[in-house]
């Protein structure tokens, strides 16, 4: 059996495209589908950007934070989906939807196992301390006969950004926003960041 190729409009755009088979959210008794809204287009694009690309892709932190900005979406998606008819174009919404409040909840869990990592770390370092009074971090040097030693004791801070996060690359520097949230830990546990 031969397979006749039609033409299928695209769900988010106008656009034609030659398929061997129906779009399936193609009406049988109708050539034309109700399409997404610009503006629910772009929201589309910015939930996918924003949101599920980086929780896809396992970049957590990168998922924006701001709630209300989140519940403006939302309802823009929620919007959608009470206003459309077509079955095929809800389901999209509400996955959408789904998508959203689950990329939050992801961050939310990444940012409670990334506390709970900073706050083992400090227990550690604490039981380090009590067993081992001076922790040192020893830099050698050497260039024929001349050789150098350096002793120095890192600060707390850093010394948890570097077992979380590695050294940050040579000429990057410590990331901002995470020091912030290391001090805010640090100094929820009474711990002093830099001594």
């Amino acid at each position: 059996m031969a397979v006749r190729k039609v033409s299928s409009r695209s769900i988010i755009s106008n656009n034609y495209s030659p398929t061997p088979y129906r779009n399936m959210i193609l009406n049988s008794d109708i050539d034309r589908i109700p399409l997404l809204s610009n503006d629910v287009l772009v929201i589309l694009q910015k939930i996918e950007t924003l949101y599920t690309n980086n929780m896809a892709t396992l970049h957590y932190d990168l998922i924006p934070s701001n709630y209300i900005e989140l519940m403006q979406l939302y309802n823009i998606i929620l919007t959608s989906y009470r206003t459309t008819n077509n079955s095929t174009l809800k389901l999209l919404l509400k996955i959408t939807g789904e998508a959203l409040i689950s990329s939050m909840n992801t961050f939310g869990l990444f940012q409670s196992n990334n506390q709970l990592n900073t706050e083992i770390l400090v227990l550690n370092q604490k039981i380090n301390q009590l067993e081992h009074p001076v922790i040192t971090e020893n830099i050698s040097i050497s260039s024929g006969n001349l050789s150098l030693t350096k002793t120095f004791t890192l600060a707390p801070i850093f010394s948890i950004y570097i077992s979380l996060y590695g050294m940050p690359k040579q000429g990057v520097g410590f990331d901002p926003n995470r020091m912030s949230d290391l001090l805010i830990i640090l100094e929820k546990n009474g711990i002093d960041p830099y001594n």
